[in-house]
């Protein structure tokens, strides 16, 4: 993994395959049809890591690996709820 989230390149830099892998496509939102796809898609490879995110079509709902599970980030209403010592923006995200 990088040691940093973010890279910046120059004009003219070149870009390396481990950068397009640990900075580009590791860092978007991955799009599944349902959590059974995402699940057997990321079991063959690159494995979840802490962080990757993915949405799930058939349910209209972004998820983010915590490091041991996928977890469902929750609406607005549900993020109300929740006592005042979470962070709020690791919950909430509303797809419309």
């Amino acid at each position: 993994m990088p040691s940093r989230g973010i890279k910046t390149w120059a004009t003219g830099d070149v870009l390396q395959a481990a950068d397009v892998n640990e900075y580009l496509a590791e860092q978007v939102i991955m799009v599944f049809d349902d959590s059974s796809d995402r699940d057997s898609d990321l079991a063959a490879g690159p494995t979840a890591t802490e962080g990757m995110t993915a949405y799930l079509k058939d349910v209209n709902q972004i998820t983010y690996y915590d490091g041991s599970a996928w977890v469902r980030m929750g609406t607005y209403a549900e993020v109300q709820a929740v006592e005042s010592r979470v962070p709020r923006m690791l919950i909430y995200m509303e797809v419309y």
